[in-house]
């Protein structure tokens, strides 16, 4: 049986690795909810992710993207309990394919599974407005979790 094509989220003749800044969600596996959990009441702030040993993981390895892959860098995030939504500049020659793939690869290593999805969404940030409605998105997500009644 052949498995089904992935439609392609690319922007036809855009220079990806051209010093520019991308929103990414990547999904846990199966979108178990291994990354942590949301804590906190939509009446009593701050509501946030309370981070599994995976979600910690996770987080460390985003934080030294830099460190391992200069001329990337990881300008906000956050984990929730079974995704990761984020905004990641990238310069000269390195690519988003790069950072994501070993990043995943790191996490799943460490963790002895694999811990994400095989893909991941991403989206070219076209401008100061766009930025600032994925960073608020970004921000707001644990909340808006309580808020839809998942957590």
């Amino acid at each position: 049986m052949q498995e089904p094509k992935r439609k392609t989220v690319r922007l036809p003749a855009y220079g990806y690795g051209a010093g520019a800044w991308y929103f990414i969600t990547v999904c846990t596996k199966d979108r178990a909810r291994i990354l942590g959990q949301i804590v906190g009441a939509a009446d009593q702030p701050p509501v946030h992710t309370r981070l599994s040993e995976i979600g910690a993981l996770a987080a460390r390895n985003l934080l030294a993207v830099e460190r391992h892959t200069p001329g990337a860098r990881v300008e906000q995030y956050v984990i929730m309990p079974d995704h990761v939504h984020l905004i990641l500049s990238v310069s000269g020659s390195v690519t988003v394919p790069r950072v994501m793939n070993a990043w995943k690869g790191s996490v799943s290593r460490a963790a002895g599974f694999s811990v994400w999805q095989r893909s991941y969404y991403e989206h070219v940030i076209r401008g100061p407005q766009d930025l600032a409605e994925i960073q608020r998105y970004i921000e707001n997500n644990p909340l808006q979790w309580v808020l839809d009644g998942k957590a």
